[in-house]
């Protein structure tokens, strides 16, 4: 079977460029409306348990179904397990796991990689404020001496 899935980011995104995209009948279509809280997507939760194997998911573009690195890598990995197809219209990528081409591998490769960077660097600036912080608290505790003495004329 053949799914499409729509999301909309704005009240005011009209969903009828990513159906078009899409080319498939609008029931086969799960649209997710803008705004939902905590990023939740209840149409793409329902797509995810409905597909079985040899179905495919269409989307107009990557950043439409996927929300980041982690989320990309978490649902990719869930479909390709399932033996789900993901056809990406505007990038004509088509990712299936039996039948990877060598550009649909390198993008999975590279977003595997760049999720680790992600995460990476995420840590380093958590570190880095903590140490911040640190420093800013010493600073704060040894400046707290005799104010007095600095008001003095240093003449």
């Amino acid at each position: 079977m053949h799914y499409g899935y729509v999301r909309l980011s704005s009240l005011y995104t009209d969903p009828q460029e990513q159906i078009t995209s899409i080319g498939l009948p609008s029931e086969a279509i799960y649209i997710d409306e803008y705004p939902r809280p905590e990023l939740y997507f209840p149409q793409r939760e329902k797509l995810l348990r409905k597909v079985q194997e040899g179905d495919t998911i269409h989307i107009m573009s990557i950043d439409r179904f996927f929300m980041n690195v982690g989320d990309l890598k978490l649902l990719l990995t869930a479909l390709l397990e399932k033996k789900v197809t993901l056809h990406s219209h505007s990038e004509n990528l088509i990712i299936d796991g039996d039948n990877l081409d060598d550009f649909a591998k390198t993008f999975i490769s590279f977003s595997f990689i760049l999720d680790t960077w992600q995460r990476n660097v995420q840590r380093e600036i958590e570190e880095e404020s903590e140490i911040e912080e640190e420093l800013e608290t010493e600073v704060s505790d040894s400046s707290n001496g005799d104010m007095d003495d600095c008001l003095e004329p240093c003449c």
